[in-house]
């Protein structure tokens, strides 16, 4: 469905739609007027979210969250403070009240909640959406007893607020209470378990003991480490004193060894010399060699006594070592020991510090709490409080007709295309062609509306000539027009030859002067010789187009006492609007014929229910292919309700009925008087029997014959809702045009109708949508 079709809709349903709306807004105003009045009281309460706690004295971001307003809101209308609002007004004493309940529950449940619920189902609570002020409205029929519940909600709230917190404050409290002694008996032990340990491994400084017993570690270390340097050096001295003595750096370096053997190289020289000198046997060279042999002794006395010292020293040594390693592992096994203690220390400290922490914290704990318990201030305050309205709030008639001009706009339009769902019919041309699944072929309309007839004299037939049992034989020709141009005859009808200064003066128009007035004029100003009869004046428009319809053969009715009926709009009024929606239908079923493989130009004109049209089309069709120059012939074959004699004004003696009930030799084609080229084949006397007549091969055989004589046959068909008459005509002409009027013809039926056609072995050329 596009926008248009919507518009279509709208507008073919309008009165429903129109009447629904008007309900709407009628019902509006008289229950607006009907309902009592009812006034509404506010009070204003803002919440301050960005000064710290009272007790805590810190900024609580919850507050500051949107959920912290809407929780705000959810507190007001919750049944905790309208049953503070209950008891804090004694609603519930009221005797009154007692006996509403009574008839209300017949005394079941409770009657502070049933008053709770009873104000809460009259109270509004609206939060403003750029600050924190919260509006309370409570609306009643008494504007003083709304005022005081309105303020009575806005004082339950700040004391529910307060409650919230010092109720739970109270809990908290006495909980801590007893949870502290809990604790402060756990720290009590925790203390006494590490004094104890203390005292019994003399523990006065842990940390102190540790640090002097690792420097003394630590010293022990230094001192393995140099003594075992020591040991080494010793062991490598005195394993070279077992090698070799006189090579040691003590021998080396000690001066008396340095000096014996100074003295010793003084005496080899000497006795080098006196050898020399004396020989080896001298007494000097004896004696100088015994001093030699005593020095060398002497030296390897001292030598021997100092490798023997390293010895003694590397003993000491290794025996220094050994002593310093057994301190150094003594003292390692006190360090762990110490280390150990501290652990267990620590953990006795940490298990104390531990019991002393949770103390502390519920201690914390429980001081605030019973300072919150002890609290009855809030964040909330009253900003304004209500006061006694003075006029009502309710019912608010404008705005209860703008929602109901609103709503009932929504529901009549809805009610519109329900309707057109359940009650489908043709709003435009594309819904027409969407269930023919053919063309929409013409539209019909009423138009505007047209002034009586131009023409009142007599009707132009002009000469006719026979051809045929089936009447005139028309034939279309031309000629110029003053001195237009020449226009090849289309027949040879001396009739048509004419000038139409010819024409104007055999009708009475003009005279001879006349004529040569007006061709002196247009000799002079070289006019048609129709514009220069009607410069003259000598002719009117009226006068002028009559006698170019001669010229042209164009045939219609001019004549005020004419029989042809004035639907017939083609006969009575050929240039009006329905004419030329008429003459556009035509030129689309010539384009289909001339597009088509068929030849046979015969078609029935059908719809499904009876006031469609149906009559009227075909004779205005009829007229309009005559018109063309078509040899054309209008059969009515509606038995049941036939029409076409009275249109065209013909006699209804002799028709289709006593052509098939065997009479061939009956004159049963009438020509229509003023209307060249068309015939009408009425339907005579109303047979008994029309179904069976119409399924009779006669009628297929006339058909197949009148065709033959033809050019163009047009059928009027009954109803397809008055029998199967029509689909029988429409299977014997293998045609049918389908005419359905907009927004009243069902669409159900139309396709029904096609689906018909479809099976009658005839096709559906198109479609014609009237909207008369």
């Amino acid at each position: 469905m596009n926008f248009s079709q919507f518009l279509l809709i709208l507008k073919a349903r309008r009165r429903f739609a129109l009447m629904v709306f008007s309900l709407v807004i009628l019902t509006t105003l008289v229950v607006s007027l009907v309902l009592p009045k009812q006034y509404s009281a506010t009070v204003s309460v803002v919440v301050d979210v960005k000064s710290p706690d009272p007790v805590a004295g810190i900024f609580l971001p919850a507050m500051a969250q949107p959920a912290y307003m809407a929780t705000q809101v959810d507190i007001i209308k919750s049944q905790a403070v309208a049953l503070r609002v209950v008891k804090g007004l004694k609603l519930d004493e009221s005797p009154l009240v007692r006996e509403q309940w009574q008839e209300d529950t017949e005394g079941k449940g409770s009657i502070s909640v049933w008053l709770a619920d009873l104000l809460q189902k009259y109270l509004d609570v609206k939060p403003s959406r750029e600050s924190n002020v919260i509006g309370l409205t409570y609306t009643s029929k008494e504007p003083q007893f709304a005022a005081v519940i309105a303020n009575a909600f806005a004082r339950a709230y700040i004391d529910a607020n307060v409650g919230l917190r010092v109720d739970p404050a109270k809990e908290y409290a006495a909980s801590f209470d007893q949870r502290i002694k809990v604790l402060r008996d756990q720290l009590e032990a925790a203390q006494a378990k590490l004094t104890a340990y203390q005292r019994e491994k003399g523990i006065i400084s842990a940390d102190e003991r540790l640090d002097v017993e690792n420097a003394r570690l630590q010293q022990l270390t230094i001192d393995l480490v140099a003594v075992q340097g020591f040991a080494a050096e010793s062991r490598a001295r005195s394993g070279q004193a077992h090698a070799n003595s006189e090579i040691m750096p003590e021998v080396l370096q000690n001066p008396l060894i340095q000096n014996l053997k100074a003295e010793l190289a003084r005496l080899e020289a000497k006795r080098q010399e006196q050898q020399a000198r004396y020989g080896p046997n001298h007494p000097e060279s004896i004696r100088t060699a015994a001093e030699l042999d005593a020095l060398r002794a002497r030296v390897q006395s001292e030598s021997a006594r100092v490798s023997g010292g390293v010895g003694t020293t590397n003993r000491v040594n290794v025996q220094r070592e050994a002593e310093v390693r057994a301190a150094l592992e003594k003292q390692r096994a006190r360090v762990l020991e110490i280390k150990h203690q501290r652990d267990e220390l620590v953990g006795l400290q940490q298990e104390r510090d531990n019991a002393q922490k949770a103390y502390d914290g519920v201690a914390q704990r429980l001081a605030q709490a019973s300072l919150e318990s002890q609290v009855s201030q809030t964040n909330i305050s009253v900003l304004t409080p209500a006061v006694e309205p003075v006029e009502h709030s309710r019912p608010k008639l404008l705005l209860n007709m703008a929602l109901a001009v609103f709503l009932g706009s929504m529901l009549a339009v809805g009610s519109g295309l329900a309707m057109e769902i359940l009650d489908r019919r043709p709003r435009s041309a594309e819904d027409l062609a969407a269930v023919l699944h053919a063309p929409v072929l013409g539209l019909l309309s009423a138009g505007p509306r047209l002034p009586p007839r131009l023409f009142r004299r007599k009707a132009l037939s002009g000469p006719p000539e026979r051809s045929g049992p089936a009447g005139p034989q028309p034939s279309f020709g031309a000629h110029e027009f003053s001195h237009g141009p020449q226009i090849i005859p289309a027949g040879n009808v001396p009739y048509h030859d004419r000038m139409i200064g010819t024409i104007l003066r055999e009708n009475g128009k003009l005279s001879a002067q006349d004529e040569e007035q007006i061709l002196t004029l247009q000799r002079e100003k070289g006019l048609r010789f129709g514009d220069a009869a009607l410069h003259l004046g000598m002719v009117t428009e009226r006068d002028l187009t009559q006698a170019l319809s001669q010229q042209f053969g164009f045939s219609y009715m001019e004549d005020e006492d004419s029989r042809i009926s004035e639907e017939v709009a083609l006969a009575n009024k050929p240039f009006g609007h329905a004419a030329e929606q008429i003459r556009a239908l035509r030129s689309e079923m010539v384009m289909r014929w001339r597009n088509g493989q068929t030849q046979r130009k015969v078609v029935a004109v059908v719809s499904p229910r009876r006031g469609e049209g149906r009559s009227v089309l075909a004779a205005n069709l009829a007229v309009a292919f005559a018109q063309m120059g078509e040899n054309t012939l209008v059969i009515d074959a509606d038995m049941r309700n036939p029409s076409q004699h009275r249109l065209f004004g013909v006699s209804n003696q002799l028709g289709l009925s006593t052509l098939l009930s065997g009479r061939r030799d009956a004159k049963v084609l009438q020509p229509v008087p003023g209307l060249r080229n068309l015939c009408v084949l009425p339907v005579g006397a109303i047979p008994p029997n029309p179904q069976e007549l119409l399924a009779r091969q006669a009628f297929g055989n006339a058909i197949q014959l009148l065709h033959q004589v033809f050019d163009v046959i047009i059928l009027d068909t009954p109803a397809f809702e008055e029998g199967a008459d029509a689909q029988i005509i429409t299977g014997w002409c293998g045609a049918a045009l389908v005419l359905a009027r907009q927004d009243q013809t069902p669409l159900p039926a139309v396709e029904e109708l096609a689906h018909k056609v479809n099976n009658a072995g005839a096709e559906v050329m198109g479609g014609v949508l009237a909207s008369y």
